[in-house]
């Protein structure tokens, strides 16, 4: 057992049973050094490996092997850590007062306007236009300031409307406060239904392109590999990666629109191609959170499958073995409700976009 304190990002101090020891380095590739000698780890996930180095073991090759397996374990990285990204939690919109005028900025600007389309030769007509906006201009410019301000509080009372019912779930605002949150995420998300206080989102299943097949580690000799997985590795840590996925955007649920009680998640992915008289697509998990739960989990857990099972109300999976594979929706009938309103057309146009 020892002490270790983090100094910075990616710098971290020790003192275990032998003495100091440091590490440099993002967890993909971290150096370690100082006492009990120097080596190099490589993890991400759950996986983590750890192998001492001997003195001129560090060559160019090395380097390079080194970065390519730093690249492939940043992306395992990312992939493991979705479920713990955090979002704000939604405010009422600021509404900023808009820019009076002075007399002569409104005069300038509407003199422009009406010689709008006079060429400037004619500048004897260009002239009394001028003069006569500069007339009346005078007396319309309290006008205008009047009609900025009855227009900022209309906006006021907009946003004030909107907000209360966000916070009392009217459907259409939570709708559209939903598809919004999701246009930028990184697996698309869209969401399916509002009832009362609990919203229902399709979420894409991660394609399996998006699941490196490799994984970087160091053999017994110490050098550095990127080993290719297993079938069954591959598939466990697809099962964490879409849990995960459902973890974060059920967070980004309850952030966004901060009335619901509950969030229904199905992770879906398209029919290729359906069979006559079926879905378009086919429930891979369906899980129901509620806020509270989630407000009290432990994000730091990397286990996404893990923290998944802790705090869902109510999680349904068909693994075999460590993979994913469709849920019979016959002895679900409500997840097959749920999905005759999943358009997959609109989720592959977000993935696209």
């Amino acid at each position: 057992m020892g002490f270790y304190l983090r100094l910075a990002p990616g710098l971290r101090l020790g003192l275990t049973s032998r003495g100091l020891r440091a590490s440099v380095g993002p967890r993909s590739a971290r150096l370690h050094f100082g006492a009990g000698g120097t080596g190099v780890s490589t993890g991400a996930g759950p996986l983590t490996y750890y192998q001492p180095l001997s003195s001129g073991s560090t060559g160019r090759g090395r380097a390079a092997k080194l970065a390519q397996a730093q690249q492939v374990n940043a992306m395992w990285e990312r992939l493991f850590e979705v479920h713990q990204q955090s979002f704000p939690l939604a405010q009422p919109r600021p509404i900023a007062a808009p820019a009076a005028p002075s007399l002569r900025e409104f005069t300038r600007d509407q003199i422009k306007r009406a010689q709008e389309g006079l060429p400037w030769w004619r500048w004897i007509q260009r002239w009394r236009v001028a003069a006569q906006v500069r007339r009346s201009s005078q007396e319309r410019w309290p006008a205008h300031l009047a009609l900025l301000e009855q227009q900022h509080q209309q906006a006021l009372q907009d946003e004030s409307r909107r907000w209360s019912d966000l916070i009392a779930n009217e459907p259409a605002t939570v709708f559209s406060q939903l598809q919004d949150a999701f246009a930028d995420n990184d697996m698309p998300a869209a969401p399916v239904g509002i009832e009362g206080s609990e919203a229902s989102v399709a979420v894409l299943a991660p394609p399996p392109e998006r699941i490196p097949q490799r994984i970087g580690g160091l053999t017994q000799a110490g050098n550095v590999s990127l080993r290719k997985l297993r079938s069954r590795e591959r598939q466990s840590l697809a099962t964490a990666i879409t849990c995960g996925y459902a973890l974060v955007t059920a967070r980004e649920a309850f952030a966004v629109a901060p009335g619901l009680v509950s969030v229904r998640v199905v992770v879906v992915r398209e029919r290729t191609p359906p069979s006559p008289g079926e879905a378009m697509v086919e429930c891979l998990l369906a899980g129901r959170w509620l806020g509270q739960d989630l407000e009290s989990a432990d994000w730091a857990e990397a286990n996404a499958l893990s923290l998944a099972a802790q705090t869902a109300e109510e999680l349904i999976m068909n693994l075999r073995g460590q993979a994913l594979q469709p849920i019979d929706l016959r002895e679900h009938p409500d997840i097959g409700r749920l999905l005759d309103s999943c358009d997959p057309t609109s989720l592959r146009a977000e993935e696209e976009s």
